[in-house]
């Protein structure tokens, strides 16, 4: 988490054997599969992040054995709200409020500003996990390879 905060990066787990899957699918967080259908829609995207900075957990993108493209997740996440791919890789969704542009009126009272705590925002960021073994640039620039 440290190491995290002071680089500024999210983390990209490369685990070819499944295993960080699987222990994360079993861990407290928001967990979107990017070769399940629907699970990376504009709202279920927007309400995994919202919940995460909401309960300071993460939210963990499995991509299975799928090719990582940055195209397509900037695409799926900027449909949720737009720029938030670059604040996401850019650890800025926290800053000056920007997780503000995520709540709707819809979402209640549990998502109003003041429910949400420095402590929990501090501790959100978001996991990629992949079991493909060759990553793309754009990816080894921005985020901490595991």
């Amino acid at each position: 988490d440290e190491v995290r905060k002071a680089g500024k990066r999210q983390a990209l787990i490369i685990d070819l054997s499944g295993n960080a899957q699987t222990f994360l699918r079993y861990r407290d967080n928001n967990m979107l599969v990017s070769y399940k259908p629907g699970d990376l829609d504009p709202e279920r995207i927007r309400v995994a992040v919202l919940g995460a900075l909401r309960f300071g957990k993460p939210v963990v993108v499995d991509n299975g054995d799928l090719v990582v493209e940055w195209p397509k997740f900037a695409a799926w996440f900027n449909a949720a709200l737009p720029g938030l791919w670059d604040m996401l890789c850019a650890c800025s969704l926290t800053q000056d409020s920007n997780w503000l542009k995520l709540v709707k009126p819809h979402d209640g009272d549990n998502f109003k500003e003041q429910m949400f705590s420095e402590h929990c925002l501090n501790h959100f960021q978001m996991i990629l996990v992949t079991k493909k073994p060759s990553i793309p640039a754009e990816f080894a620039d921005q985020f901490f390879l595991i």
